[in-house]
């Protein structure tokens, strides 16, 4: 709704046309659209197939999003070593909910080994950039 009318069904076709060629940002967006069911009917099997489109290209977003589909086994069958595996690749991007969620999965060692010392540091990460939920996790771990 920037400069015209708010247009979703628009929008979702334009992401769609966007995926189809390859985009990462396309794909992860059309994704959200999917998802969400915003301008387009919700499919989570889509969704997953576009976040994964978009995270194998190195697209932060989209691996966050694919790792919370596959932890929460929406779209894809539920998987908590592929779900830490891309919260990982999207935390190492700098995305601050890609280091909560990772930091989140090494704390509860869901998917990979419980390692408090970790957690802790990502959710430092997280927390240093504003994410709320980041700087409560990081306030009740053990750190200097």
């Amino acid at each position: 709704g920037e400069g015209v009318n708010k247009d979703v069904a628009q929008a979702a076709k334009y992401y769609k046309l966007s995926a189809a060629q390859g985009n990462a940002i396309g794909q992860w967006r059309y994704g959200l659209c999917l998802y969400n069911g915003e301008g387009v009917s919700s499919d989570l099997a889509q969704a997953a197939e576009n976040y994964k489109l978009s995270a194998d290209q190195g697209n932060a977003e989209g691996q966050l999003m694919y790792g919370l589909c596959l932890r929460n086994g929406e779209g894809v069958p539920r998987s908590p070593i592929q779900a830490a595996n891309y919260f990982k690749l999207s935390a190492d991007q700098g995305n601050a909910e890609g280091q909560l969620m990772y930091g989140l999965c090494l704390y509860r060692g869901e998917g990979v080994g419980k390692d408090v010392a970790q957690a802790t540091r990502y959710f430092k990460l997280s927390a240093d950039q504003g994410n709320a939920e980041g700087q409560w996790r990081y306030n009740f771990c053990p750190h200097d």
